[in-house]
């Protein structure tokens, strides 16, 4: 790609301040943000590639000012001396007493995000009442170095769902609004749930279907949930279109981060997924298909293929029809990067401006109205010097 008039420099500018808003958006739903176990560290910017299920809980940078903690809160349970416990043996000593799950919150004095969630998330009523379920245990990263190093916490707050024995069984390296806890603690829940009904009748489908389902945002292995898929399956009938679609997108995704990375097995189960929800009405359809785009590429390296794909794609799926918009803003961002590269700034352009209008709530909209403005400046000295040379050779310029 040849520079012009600093375009090269000024579109990668403009891609790395999309990074952080399109971290921005998909992490919307969750406002997941971390902060490194070290106080002093920085986070970068990362570009959101399309994850499995499990990714809308992991880390994210924290590439934002963290919030203002609501001002309104007049008292909150969790600040009682005997909501948390602060030894992590004491707390496996009580859930083996109590027959409960514990949940550990590592965090520190200097980490502004676990002051948010002392501050709007755990006084929320509904939260109160999942974490009861728990036994809570509170550990400060900073004195605890051994068991930040025993569960491998590399940012702050880290929130982990652990067993009696203190096995890790799902976690989350991020802040988290009360919707977003309550999901993490409902998928923990209704897995655990699951597993026990699977104990007692090892034929009951929908207790294998959700085992299945939210093995996804457990901590297992890439065999572990295969093999919970695959249960799954086998009692799945070929009827049921809205279990088998979920289940084949979710042997698509293990099979392709496995160790040995089976891209044409896992095409083969997002084509059987996309097939078996061909309405949408599961959702899986638009997440498979869209997922193929990429594993094709990936495949195959075709730029060009995929650029065409994706333009399809996003004609195909308008917003209104989504059912996980997040895919969407994705593809958008993909749209754009590709036409950066390009040098179709049009194109580029009219990318932002879509997901800018298709995200009213995002946080930091000056940075993409400065992305836009240095498209526009870009694509204004694109076409002048497009006639300029026209004139000088000429021929009529081109029509915008």
């Amino acid at each position: 790609m040849t520079a012009k008039h600093g375009t090269t420099t000024t579109v990668w500018t403009t891609m790395l301040i999309l990074a952080a808003v399109v971290v921005l958006v998909t992490a919307a739903g969750t406002n997941a943000q971390t902060a490194p176990v070290s106080s002093t560290a920085v986070a970068p910017a990362t570009v959101i590639a399309v994850p499995p299920a499990a990714a809308a809980k992991s880390d994210a940078p924290a590439s934002a000012v963290a919030p203002e903690p609501k001002k309104d809160v007049k008292e909150n349970p969790a600040d009682a001396k005997d909501y948390w416990i602060d030894n992590l043996d004491q707390g496996k000593k009580v859930a083996k007493e109590q027959g409960k799950s514990i949940f550990i919150d590592f965090t520190a004095g200097w980490c502004q995000y676990c002051k948010m969630m002392d501050a709007n998330t755990y006084p929320d009523a509904a939260v109160q009442k999942s974490l009861a379920n728990f036994v809570r245990v509170r550990l400060d990263a900073d004195k605890e170095k051994d068991l930040t190093e025993q569960y491998k916490v590399d940012g702050l707050p880290t929130l982990i769902v652990a067993d009696a024995s203190g096995k890790t069984m799902a976690r989350v390296g991020s802040y988290l609004q009360p919707k977003a806890m309550l999901e993490f603690l409902g998928d923990v829940t209704a897995f655990v749930a699951a597993r026990e009904k699977l104990t007692k009748d090892s034929k009951n489908l929908e207790a294998a279907f959700i085992a299945a389902d939210k093995s996804m945002s457990m901590e297992l292995t890439n065999e572990e949930r295969l093999k919970l898929v695959a249960s799954a399956l086998d009692l799945a009938p070929p009827t049921d279109g809205a279990k088998r679609s979920k289940l084949l997108l979710s042997r698509g995704y293990l099979t392709a981060m496995g160790e040995n990375g089976k891209i044409e097995d896992a095409i083969k189960d997002f084509e059987a997924a996309a097939t078996a929800d061909p309405k949408n009405q599961a959702g899986v359809n638009e997440e498979a298909s869209w997922i193929l785009l990429q594993a094709r590429y990936k495949q195959k390296k075709n730029t060009e293929e995929l650029w065409k794909g994706v333009t399809a794609w996003l004609a195909a799926h308008p917003r209104d029809q989504m059912k996980n918009a997040d895919i969407r803003t994705q593809a958008l961002g993909l749209q754009f990067r590709l036409a950066a590269e390009r040098e179709d700034f049009a194109t580029a352009i009219k990318a932002l401006q879509t997901l800018k209008a298709e995200n009213k709530d995002l946080p930091n909209q000056d940075q993409l109205d400065a992305a836009i403005d240095q498209l526009k400046e870009q694509l204004k000295a694109q076409e002048e010097e497009a006639k300029a040379a026209n004139t000088k050779s000429g021929e009529p310029a081109p029509k915008p």
